[in-house]
């Protein structure tokens, strides 16, 4: 994807050699290109996602 190194992938093989979607690879361009590479490496989880915060009582069993 990078012209300046190559060997050049396209969207297509970038998303073969990874596993993900071609329309993940096109978001994840579009952000590296309008925010630049440290927003596109920080995750967004919600706090509410984090397991190890959950709390376990008797409703578990």
């Amino acid at each position: 994807m990078d012209a300046n190194n190559p060997p050049v992938k396209t969207y297509k093989q970038c998303a073969s050699n990874h596993g993900i979607s071609e329309p993940t690879i096109t978001s994840v361009v579009r952000k590296f290109v309008n925010e630049g590479p440290d927003a596109t490496i920080k995750l967004k989880r919600s706090v509410n996602s984090d397991n190890a915060q959950r709390k376990v009582d008797e409703r578990v069993y």
